[in-house]
């Protein structure tokens, strides 16, 4: 009776028995090992092995008759893994540059982001409290220039999800603030202000994320970060100057200058990220924003 009682116990453990049975080819091991598994007593394990009646040769194959014809348990578990769910496919994400620059339009195209441009002008004057603080000032002026274009969406009854990008780009000497040039005199000011220093250029980015399922059901979130880089001149004459002036590329630019242009000739050496001095750090972008690489696809 007792032998019986073991062998329908013996039963019970066949599936894992039979797994750890042809890790050794010794049913002494193997019963040893069941014991030590799945807790259980000396004999109860022996007759686990004993239940099976396989040879201690045996590898786990078919190349045993007496493998193959082995049934497997009702509540035996399937062994193969389960299918992943398919994933929930993403919104599409409509991606717009709030700025007519060719520049930052570029960089875009050239990372593979996928975008629209919708640009809005913008008044672009500083109150005196962000005059003095430049990084601040710069991210303020990123986050008008995107907000204003967030605003011309939704007064089209927009519907989706959409990222609108803003930026705006500062050269700072000696604590001043250089923007675009407003004459001849005043970009000449700034490049003579530049020659033979170190000056930092900053590009703050502001990105609106805008979320509307419906006209009326609308919700917004935004974030804004500036990336900072040093451009040093080599000391210029008024005659370089002057010729720099006269290729017409200053004008539109922080600074008065084009790092990507002709300007690249007054550049003794740029530490930090060359696209935060043309105007959009699109590197830092993607890093922080990682959907807008998928966008691409």
């Amino acid at each position: 009776m007792r032998s019986q009682r073991y062998r329908v116990r013996a039963f019970s453990y066949r599936s894992a028995s039979r797994r750890l049975f042809h890790v050794n080819n010794s049913v002494r091991c193997v019963a040893g090992r069941i014991g030590e598994e799945f807790a259980v007593g000396v004999r109860v394990a022996r007759a686990c092995v004993w239940a099976l009646r396989v040879e201690p040769a045996c590898s786990w194959c078919n190349a045993c008759a007496r493998c193959a014809t082995i049934p497997r348990m009702e509540n035996e578990q399937n062994t193969q893994p389960a299918a992943a769910p398919a994933e929930t496919p993403m919104p599409a994400l409509d991606i717009v540059l709030a700025s007519a620059s060719p520049r930052r339009k570029q960089l875009l195209e050239d990372a593979g982001v996928r975008f629209v441009v919708h640009a809005s002008e913008v008044d672009e004057t500083l109150e005196p409290d962000l005059l003095a603080d430049p990084p601040e000032a710069c991210k303020k002026l990123a986050e008008r220039k995107a907000g204003a274009v967030v605003q011309e969406v939704l007064a089209e009854d927009y519907t989706g999800m959409a990222a609108v990008i803003g930026a705006d780009t500062m050269v700072v000497c000696e604590g001043e603030i250089f923007g675009k040039p407003v004459s001849l005199s005043d970009a000449k000011r700034m490049l003579r202000c530049l020659s033979g220093r170190t000056h930092e250029v900053l590009t703050a980015v502001s990105v609106w994320m805008v979320a509307a399922p419906e006209p009326e059901n609308i919700s917004l979130g935004f974030r804004t970060f500036v990336d900072r880089s040093a451009v040093t001149f080599r000391e210029l004459t008024d005659e370089e100057i002057v010729d720099y002036l006269r290729k017409g590329e200053s004008f539109d630019k922080a600074g008065a200058y084009a790092v990507q242009g002709a300007g690249a000739d007054l550049v003794a050496r740029v530490d930090g990220a060359m696209d935060t001095v043309i105007g959009l750090p699109v590197g830092r972008l993607l890093e922080e924003f990682p959907d807008f690489a998928g966008s691409a696809s």
